[in-house]
């Protein structure tokens, strides 16, 4: 009996992709990115709201931001009137709110209750994915809102802007292959792209 032995051919993983940022130091190449970046990202400013919050809530949660604002700038007399009104509005938006949720919940539960009468395991294991998520995530930051001192909440703009201008340049790119020079081309739309990407999870 003779044996043939076989090559074993291992796929190598795919190197990452060396971009040439020195071009970034032309004005005009940097604006033209910064427009394409832009042009690019602007679906995010539509979508970084949650995915249960309608347009009566939303409008809503607007009506008490100017509330706020009416309270604090009014004088004392006018104060309590004022007062009044944006309690009234934000009894509304806890209750608008607290519907929304229940009617994305209950959504939800149509949709894996058909996905599962189609025996469509895709969608069903899809949708009790994203519940289960979403219930971790909800218990993750119950627990750890007690004991630590610091901000754990999601980085304000500010915060953003000072941690790119804060990269060194010439470094390898991180896990995302974004080079520090690209996102220090144009900062505004960078600040602006993590801020709201964050949200999404590029909640």
């Amino acid at each position: 009996m003779q044996l043939k032995l076989k090559k074993n051919w291992i796929e190598t993983t795919q190197c990452r992709v060396k971009y040439d940022d020195s071009r970034l130091r032309i004005t005009s190449i940097r604006e033209k990115f910064g427009l394409k970046l832009k042009n690019k990202f602007e679906v995010l400013h539509e979508l970084h709201e949650k995915e249960e919050s309608k347009a009566e809530t939303l409008g809503l949660i607007e009506e008490r931001k100017q509330k706020k604002v009416a309270v604090n700038n009014r004088t004392r007399a006018e104060k309590a009137k004022a007062q009044v009104e944006y309690t009234e509005v934000h009894r509304a938006v806890k209750k608008s709110i607290r519907k929304d949720k229940k009617d994305y919940i209950d959504g939800l539960a149509a949709e894996a209750e058909q996905a599962a009468y189609n025996s469509n395991m895709k969608q069903l294991y899809g949708t009790a994915k994203k519940t289960v998520w979403e219930v971790q995530q909800a218990r993750t930051t119950h627990q750890g809102q007690g004991d630590l001192p610091i901000n754990s909440g999601k980085p304000t703009r500010e915060e953003i802007g000072k941690a790119i201008t804060l990269m060194k340049n010439g470094k390898a790119a991180g896990l995302d292959n974004i080079p520090a020079e690209a996102l220090k081309a144009d900062l505004k739309s960078s600040v602006e792209i993590l801020y709201l990407g964050g949200r999404r999870d590029i909640d």
